[in-house]
């Protein structure tokens, strides 16, 4: 029996500009309008809350209800929202844990095989400078949180006999999740991706997608925007950046520059420069990261969590919201214009 049809439903309203995320120059601001607004339909006896990983001072301010015991053994808070959610709730929560709310940054997952990794050790990187490559291994190439979002929900379903008590077993769905920009033409909301992890398992949804698929994480790229692939000036070599499996160059330098017009090319479409070793498609082979069509999800066909007797009956839905740089639709041309994300939840026994 479907509990409830509609859980609620989350706005965001924004605007993408500045250059691409990957130039060492880029001007960082991302997202710039602020959510519309959250609204929580009638929610029956499923509620809804926001985990924090610190204390909140205002959050009675915000319509918030403090639950500081059920987690307490994992040193966090659980604010559990009211019938209706105001947009700056959930800014204030997102932001007092250090996250994104009215600005977004492209950032990397770069290759993170999600059906075999735990879900905890999901990380999203900084995007490479020119001439410069991230390391995973390293700290500090860890994308700056204020660059995504991350909501943290967790749900439970009230006995409407024993109010108070909550009962385990209610599967939770992402009923909706629909993208969209102010512009048809320019397709930047394609390059959104959410990694979820509820605690037992996790994986990227791409909810614009209409089949499952990848994105290549490794390549030549034209960070400069000098209409050539970047290459390194004392070697001669075209620079790989991101993740690969194998390649090699060829074998002779370029005997021509390449001849598509400025307006042809982009970050990831550009020029072999005469003179510098390319790399050899026929052998070049990048690492990948898999994602799941948001169809999964919204067809009910795979619920996002469960309310667990072995987790307080809660379910959760820890959700990372970003925009994946890898994706061929963030360059240049994708700036300035209005985006929403609509998601809806259901549940059901």
């Amino acid at each position: 029996m479907l509990a409830t049809a509609v859980l609620f439903n989350v706005s965001l309203a924004a605007v993408v500009c500045g250059t691409f995320a990957w130039y060492s120059y880029a001007t960082r601001t991302g997202l710039e309008k602020a959510y519309h607004g959250t609204t929580v339909g009638d929610m029956g006896s499923l509620q809804a809350g926001l985990v924090s990983e610190i204390q909140l001072e205002d959050y009675l301010e915000y319509d918030l209800a403090e639950d500081d015991r059920t987690l307490a053994d994992e040193g966090k808070y659980i604010y559990w929202c009211q019938e209706n959610i105001a947009a700056r709730t959930i800014n204030y929560v997102l932001d007092s844990n250090g996250y994104a709310t009215t600005e977004m940054y492209p950032v990397t997952s770069s290759a993170f095989d999600w059906s075999v990794e735990n879900p905890e050790s999901f990380s999203l990187y900084s995007t490479p400078t020119y001439l410069k490559n991230y390391d995973k291994n390293d700290l500090d190439f860890l994308a700056n949180p204020r660059d995504y979002s991350v909501m943290d929900f967790v749900f439970r379903f009230e006995d409407i006999d024993n109010i108070g008590e909550y009962l385990p077993g209610y599967n939770v769905f992402l009923s909706g999740c629909k993208v969209e920009t102010s512009n048809e033409e320019h397709e930047i909301y394609k390059s959104v991706r959410i990694f979820y992890n509820n605690g037992y398992e996790g994986g990227i949804i791409n909810p614009t997608a209409t089949e499952n698929g990848f994105d290549v994480v490794g390549g030549v790229l034209d960070l400069n925007a000098d209409n050539f692939y970047d290459y390194d000036e004392e070697t001669f070599f075209e620079t790989i950046y991101g993740e690969v499996e194998s390649f090699e160059y060829n074998s002779e330098a370029t005997e021509n520059d390449g001849t598509l017009p400025w307006y042809e090319t982009d970050t990831f479409i550009s020029n072999h420069k005469k003179g510098v070793f390319a790399l050899n498609d026929e052998t070049f082979v990048p690492k990948t990261v898999n994602y799941i069509e948001g169809g999964r999800f919204t067809s009910k066909a795979k619920r996002i969590t469960y309310t667990d007797e072995t987790y307080h009956n809660l379910g959760r839905f820890k959700m990372y919201l970003y925009f994946e740089g890898w994706d061929t639709h963030v360059v240049n041309e994708e700036q300035g214009f209005g985006y929403n994300l609509d998601l809806a939840f259901a549940v059901q026994m």
